[in-house]
């Protein structure tokens, strides 16, 4: 009678471990899936908040927010560019545009868009 109590312990004690298992092992699938779905908002993120500046071509980040652009700084040639915003010439300021329309070229850069 001890024994067969024991083997019912041991039993109980093992079904509840497998079944601790499953449970995790479907916990660990979910996560692993949420996990996916995350990087990817994340890279749709990185590309739609991808910039880079106008002129000088530095990408943003937290160290070139602030930071001075060399090509407005002075450039006396920006002044006769009808591409460049009056407010610009001379300012020193980077001019922020998507990665994906960064360009020199007026017809891939249109004045009235920025």
């Amino acid at each position: 009678a001890v024994l067969d109590r024991l083997l019912r312990a041991k039993d109980v004690c093992l079904w509840r471990a497998e079944q601790q298992r499953r449970q995790m092992a479907a916990e660990l699938q979910d996560a692993g899936a949420w996990a996916q779905h995350l990087e990817g908002l994340l890279d749709r993120y990185a590309e739609e908040l991808a910039h880079m500046c106008y002129f000088c071509c530095e990408r943003f980040s937290v160290g070139a927010a602030n930071s001075r652009c060399a090509y407005t700084r002075g450039a006396p040639a920006l002044a006769a560019d009808a591409r460049v915003p009056p407010h610009m010439v001379g300012s020193g300021q980077h001019l922020w545009v998507p990665m994906g329309r960064l360009g020199h070229d007026a017809q891939q850069v249109p004045a009235d868009s920025w």
